[in-house]
């Protein structure tokens, strides 16, 4: 892994960006940070392929303010410099096929960027991805703003993110730690907890920020509007977050009906939220390799899991 300073903040590259055989631009989840993804870019790199992350805006090392804290600019800044961040990575290494990912969070960031900017890349991955009625996002979006009007915006997200994460962990009980819903891999896990960037509460300003920008998102026209491109969502089966599967499912079926030619949704038996740090995680990597290998035929040539 090597740090590069030539984008507007630092950006973690694992692999050759000059001669790799394809690319994947990683958006990262909530409340953690691009260095997650070593793993990831260990495999890629192994594999002839690069792998560019960059934290998002009120998170990891790159952060202003607090953590949490979006800025000024909100969730359209955050959105508009993963944009950038693609335009950048596109004009460095033209010369190869790019796809993004995006788990978690960073699964909805990468479908806003796709559908609002639509870069020049070959698909799009969702981990942990869902597909929530919008009536549920709004109201996700009125309680930590009601809150923040008796104790401001910059006031700690708790009651928020207690009802967001606090039954994830239900379905696992008895439990080792408050995240074991993140992956039956307890180094992953532990090394987690011990992360000062990772598992914070947010001020309400970044659950009304993010809220309102996954209503926004998951409008009636998202879905025949999003570009044509290779779909691939992943998820587990035992992955609380989209409720064992089903919501990736549905947002799978979702794109299908909305006309997109080229949806595949694998629900990988057993595995949690994070299905690319997981033990057996090794089907989730060989799915990676076979749909890569497909969508840059002519480029991708990955020899290994």
């Amino acid at each position: 892994m090597r740090t590069r300073t030539d984008f507007e903040v630092p950006v973690l590259q694992w692999g050759d960006l000059e001669s790799a055989q394809f690319g994947i631009i990683v958006f990262h989840g909530m409340t953690e940070h691009a260095g997650r993804y070593g793993r990831l870019g260990e495999w890629a790199q192994a594999n002839h392929g690069c792998v560019i992350a960059a934290d998002h805006v009120g998170h990891g090392d790159t952060r202003t303010g607090e953590l949490g804290d979006l800025g000024p600019e909100g969730w359209d800044g955050l959105i508009a410099r993963n944009a950038r961040l693609v335009d950048w990575v596109l004009e460095t290494a033209p010369q190869y096929p790019w796809v993004i990912l995006g788990h978690s969070m960073g699964s909805f960031i990468a479908q806003e960027v796709v559908s609002r900017y639509r870069p020049a890349v070959k698909g799009v991955i969702l981990t942990g991805s869902s597909c929530e009625p919008r009536m549920m996002l709004g109201v996700g979006w009125a309680v930590p703003f009601l809150l923040s009007l008796v104790l401001g915006r910059s006031a700690k997200g708790s009651i928020v993110y207690h009802i967001l994460y606090g039954g994830f962990n239900r379905p696992f009980r008895p439990t080792r730690t408050p995240f074991d819903w993140l992956s039956r891999w307890t180094e992953v896990v532990d090394s987690y907890i011990a992360d000062p960037l990772c598992g914070f509460i947010p001020p309400l300003s970044f659950f009304i920020e993010a809220f309102g920008g996954f209503y926004r998102l998951f409008s009636p026209t998202l879905f025949t509007g999003f570009p044509n491109l290779p779909l691939l969502i992943l998820t587990g089966s035992d992955d609380s977050v989209t409720r064992f599967g089903a919501v990736s499912l549905t947002l799978g079926d979702r794109y299908r009906a909305g006309g997109k030619t080229d949806v595949t949704v694998s629900v990988f038996e057993g595995l949690r939220h994070v299905v690319l740090n997981e033990l057996g995680d090794e089907v989730v990597y060989r799915t990676l390799r076979d749909w890569l290998s497909r969508i840059g035929s002519d480029t991708v040539k990955i020899h290994s899991n």
